[in-house]
């Protein structure tokens, strides 16, 4: 059962007993009946190297959707009209001449990296400046906001984990993991 939540916990798995088991005999390696600080690193060392896989593959999925979708004459090559389509979608509406002024720089620093056409390639390095650049502006706005509520850095750091273990399906939370939360608090 304390192997089964914790699966359930940290990745979201829901195993039947009989899997359970089985999982349990595969990291079990002295054969002792109860898996050691080791073996459980190496249990948890498997489920995340598989769920960061599963994000990969499923961010590249997204990635070829969207540019399949834009990509209106199937050329492979996107056009100024069906980039900016692209920038609408994952949200890009740059307000003020400073927004601009970055996102343009971004834009410049991929055509550097990737002189040419916006093949898939030249958009993929674009997506991970995107998503970079929204990752740094979350962890900044969390900062702030920590700051505000005299968190420390610690306390932000511990309240990071208990969310990425609630955080099952790696778009937040959904009601269930709030009430869980809330249940364990």
């Amino acid at each position: 059962p304390e192997l089964h939540r914790m699966l359930v916990d940290m990745f979201g798995v829901h195993l039947h007993s009989k899997e359970l088991r089985s999982l349990f005999s595969t990291f079990d390696d002295d054969g002792s009946g109860e898996l050691d600080l080791l073996e459980t690193l190496k249990l948890i060392h498997k489920f995340r190297s598989s769920t960061v896989s599963k994000k990969l593959e499923e961010d590249l999925k997204m990635c070829k959707h969207l540019f399949a979708k834009h990509d209106k004459d199937g050329s492979g090559v996107l056009d100024k009209r069906e980039l900016q389509g692209i920038m609408l979608d994952i949200g890009m509406r740059p307000k003020t001449r400073e927004e601009q002024a970055e996102w343009q720089k971004i834009l410049q620093g991929v055509d550097q990296e990737f002189p040419g056409p916006w093949n898939f390639a030249k958009f993929m390095r674009f997506h991970d400046m995107v998503k970079h650049k929204r990752e740094s502006e979350a962890i900044e706005a969390e900062e702030r906001l920590c700051a505000e509520m005299e968190l420390s850095a610690q306390d932000l750091e511990e309240l990071r984990q208990t969310f990425q273990m609630y955080d099952r399906s790696n778009r937040g939370l959904d009601v269930h993991a709030v009430r869980e939360i809330v249940r364990v608090s």
